[in-house]
């Protein structure tokens, strides 16, 4: 059995034929109509999940969903950037008989285009699958950075309520080196709840210092392999359509800015929305919105610029702070001179090697002023 047999064709009436510009995604994409499309030379994947019930397959919203399309309609409608896209449409894995057999499918179309090196674009589904496009990573990777944009830190055990989160961080077997969480509200969630991520030396980056400092937090996207967005990390006005919408959250610009800085992170291999629910949607307002986000990781994908300071050091500056008065230890920061973004070297004791971590300005800054930066801190603590 291949993926392909998990997949429902679109609907060629809405999705078929081309109209148009020429520039318009809808005659930019390769579409699973008629016949599957060849992925030999497509760069990236788009994929619906049709799938709004829990694990206990209790139905979120009345009916089955139709989120994947009303998402896909409004994405088809934009225009492409200055570039050659090579994007498929491979349409949607429908909800089976229960959860478990969506999540099965979904899972192991996943795996088969992780394989096939694609780039997959994930829409349409309710966070409860975010597990199953975590697990798809396991015959792929051996250390895997996973980054949630998520209002609510969730990290729940009560019996047969363990979060997603949760049931990430105990999966065996264990392939996960760290989880950054990008948005959270403190006032939504359990107090212990950011010190306990911390104790596991994984990253919090709450919506203060999100909307302090946006480009501080596109490192956390240049070292991350999948990224998953609840809809919950938007401002519900900006966003309605989403389970647990809230007053306070992130502005579509912020949202679009930190869409972009993941499709630029050259590690990023899939990305997924969830929590979009299109019965909520009144003129598909929400689903502009989610369009637009893939627009920019998209967009974002096509201006990838690989850069590594310990194999093209020409291409960079070097900085070398003392950590000690006597200049006995020394951190390591390289500046890009062709993009200005930052670097710092991180030494493993375990694997008697250098590699480096993606930084911004302000951890260099810190680092100049003797405050040794978190992201080095909790990297080189992980590597002993």
């Amino acid at each position: 059995m291949t993926f392909k047999d998990f997949l429902s064709p679109l609907n060629a009436e809405e999705f078929g034929g081309n109209s148009g510009s020429v520039n318009l995604y809808r005659n930019q994409i390769y579409r699973y109509i008629d016949q599957f499309p060849n992925l030999e030379d497509v760069d990236i994947v788009l994929l619906g999940v049709n799938e709004l019930r829990d694990r206990n397959n209790n139905f979120l919203t009345p009916g089955i969903s139709f989120s994947a399309d009303a998402l896909r309609r409004q994405f088809y409608r934009l225009y492409k950037g200055n570039y050659d896209v090579k994007v498929a449409d491979i349409g949607n894995i429908n909800a089976g008989n229960s959860f478990s057999d969506s999540a099965f499918a979904f899972q192991e179309t996943m795996q088969q285009l992780l394989v096939l090196k694609k780039i997959v674009l994930i829409f349409g589904s309710h966070q409860e699958m975010i597990l199953s496009h975590y697990k798809s990573f396991e015959s792929t990777t051996k250390a895997l950075n996973f980054t949630i944009l998520d209002s609510f830190l969730d990290l729940s055990e009560q019996e047969n309520q363990e979060s997603y989160l949760t049931r990430i961080i105990k999966h065996s077997p264990g392939y996960l080196f760290n989880i950054s969480h990008v948005g959270s509200q403190m006032y939504l969630n359990e107090p212990g709840a950011s010190k306990l991520m911390d104790n596991m030396l994984f990253d919090v980056c709450r919506l203060g210092i999100v909307r302090k400092s946006i480009s501080d937090i596109e490192p956390i996207f240049r070292n991350s392999d999948l990224v998953c967005v609840n809809m919950s990390c938007i401002k519900q006005a900006d966003f309605p359509a989403q389970l647990n919408g809230g007053a306070n959250g992130l502005l579509s610009e912020e949202i679009c800015t930190l869409m972009r800085y993941a499709g630029l992170g050259n590690t990023v291999r899939s990305l997924g929305l969830y929590d979009y629910i299109s019965d909520l949607d009144t003129g598909e307002q929400s689903a502009k919105l989610a369009a637009q986000m893939i627009w920019h990781f998209i967009d974002g994908f096509y201006n990838r610029i690989e850069e590594n300071p310990l194999q093209n050091d020409n291409d960079f500056i070097r900085y070398r702070i003392a950590l000690h008065s006597d200049n006995s230890n020394e951190m390591v920061f390289y500046k890009s001179k062709i993009t200005e973004r930052w670097f710092l070297e991180v030494t493993s004791n375990f694997h008697n090697n250098s590699f480096v971590l993606p930084c911004s300005y302000t951890d260099y800054l810190s680092a100049v002023n003797g405050d040794i930066p978190d992201r080095w801190m909790k990297a080189t603590q992980k590597l002993m």
